[in-house]
This record gives structure tokens, sequence and C-alpha cells, in this order.
């Protein structure tokens, strides 16, 4: 079985019955993101507050998953993480980590990204 079969398999068969449909799984993690002013686009804090709520919303369909109940340890220590790296720095930007150029792991630019 290749990757794309296995993926199929997973989103048509056991998660696509635990979760429901994607859309629907989807707009209720991003209804909960709007009502609580998390958007994972503004920063890691908010991207890991985001991956939370996922795995709460999937935790309301089958409260007894215990690896999204591990998986939101996971994201809550990533959050940690984030801020340990920002007490390091004492510095951040619009909740954006300024990383210095050694720290940086990318070896590419983002001039396609930012404009």
């Amino acid at each position: 079985m290749n990757i794309l079969e296995e993926a199929n398999k997973a989103v048509g068969g056991d998660r696509g019955e635990a979760y429901g449909h994607p859309a629907d799984d989807f707009q209720k993690v991003v209804g909960a993101a709007n009502a609580l002013g998390v958007n994972p686009l503004s920063g890691p804090l908010h991207h890991s507050l985001y991956m939370v709520l996922v795995k709460i919303s999937r935790l309301v369909q089958t409260p007894t998953h215990h690896d999204s109940i591990v998986d939101i340890a996971g994201y809550a220590r990533t959050y940690e993480m984030v801020l340990e790296r920002e007490e390091k720095h004492d510095f951040t930007d619009g909740g954006n980590i300024v990383l210095t150029e050694e720290e940086n792991p990318r070896d590419w630019d983002m001039r396609g990204v930012n404009g």
C-alpha cells in the first residue's frame, strides 16, 4: 500500500468514522479558534493553541481517544518551549519569536512569502 492509499484509508475509514466529515471537523475547530481569538498564522504560540483546539474538537467526537489526550499534553509542552525561548531572548515580534541567524534552521529565504 502506498502512502496515498494509506491516507485515503485513514481519512475514509476509522478517522472518518470517529471525527466525521473533514469539513465538519475543520469548521468546529475554526469556530472555536475564532471564538477564542486564536489565529494559527499569527505566530508559534497561537499555532500550538490551535492544535490543542483540534484535539479538543476531536475529543468531543471521541471522548476516550487516548492519542488525542496525549497530543494535547504534547502541544501544551510545545507552547511552554516557545515561551522558554521567548524568555531566553526577551523579545518578540507580534507573537513571533525573532531568531538569530545561528538559531534559524532554514537556509532558504521568505521572499516569495513575505513580499
